[in-house]
């Protein structure tokens, strides 16, 4: 029987980028050439695989959160640039959304689509139209008014609500 893990392997050169990323403070700097001397390749080209990976096993193990500055390298982000970056998350779900339903709405013959087909079409519509409708800027500062009242977080249940109202 297999002894099961509890984080999968990664590779030596995203092991020693995640070492400098989690020595990081909030703030902080990274230049992609310190990055890139720590590994001996360019993190910006052929390593760039594992700078991702490194990033991403900071933000799930230590909650360290990094940004990119394009052509410079790496900043640790404070909490309020974090909160940003989901703000900035959420305007691009809606952008992906309309996007989406736009592309759908491009059917030439939905008549003539197979049941199945016809299924995952609508399917797909409704949940692009929820994402679309439930991150409009004015939903989002209603939202922020009913949080603001209680200064704690909703539940998904408490969201759901929140939108059924309007």
């Amino acid at each position: 029987m297999q002894e099961k893990r509890t984080f999968p392997k990664i590779s030596l050169d995203s092991q020693m980028l995640y070492d400098r990323l989690i020595q990081a403070s909030p703030g902080e700097m990274i230049g992609y050439e310190e990055l890139t001397e720590i590994i001996g390749r360019d993190v910006q080209n052929e390593a760039y695989g594992c700078l991702y990976t490194a990033r991403n096993r900071a933000r799930s193990m230590n909650r360290k959160v990094f940004g990119i500055i394009a052509n410079v390298g790496l900043k640790c982000l404070e909490d309020d640039e974090i909160v940003a970056a989901g703000y900035e998350a959420v305007s691009r779900v809606r952008s992906r959304a309309r996007s989406g339903l736009k592309t759908l709405i491009c059917l030439q013959d939905y008549a003539g689509l197979p049941d199945q087909i016809k299924i995952k079409h609508n399917t797909v519509a409704a949940i692009l139209m929820v994402a679309n409708r439930v991150t409009t800027p004015k939903k989002i500062i209603s939202l922020e008014g009913i949080i603001s009242k209680t200064m704690e977080k909703l539940t998904f249940d408490q969201t759901l609500k929140f939108f059924e109202k309007k």
